[in-house]
């Protein structure tokens, strides 16, 4: 059995409660920490959903990153996954397409 890329420390309901809707879908606003030494999906001490990736912040790869690791933990293709606004910034937001 392959040994999960991303520690999530976060439950599914709670993180339903980052979710906003969306005429397509719902939106996830994020906090990304690139360049980390462990990928890990938690709640700050601010109250902000944090996601820390590995990858840097250099031609686009942490936020491929982030789009991969969010297919995991929200059990979809990265295909339904798009970031809509913080390509550039820390602070993203990413929207969850629904199903066709």
């Amino acid at each position: 059995m392959a040994k999960p890329s991303l520690i999530n420390k976060v439950p599914m309901d709670v993180l339903e409660g980052f979710l906003a809707p969306h005429s397509l879908g719902s939106l996830l606003t994020l906090k990304v920490k690139p360049n980390a030494k462990k990928e890990c999906l938690l709640i700050n001490e601010k109250g902000e959903l944090t996601l820390s990736v590995r990858a840097v912040a250099v031609d686009n790869a942490a936020n491929a990153r982030v789009l991969e690791l969010l297919s995991e933990v929200f059990l979809c293709p990265k295909s339904r996954l798009e970031i809509v606004s913080g390509a550039t910034s820390r602070i993203k937001r990413v929207l969850i397409k629904e199903k066709p």
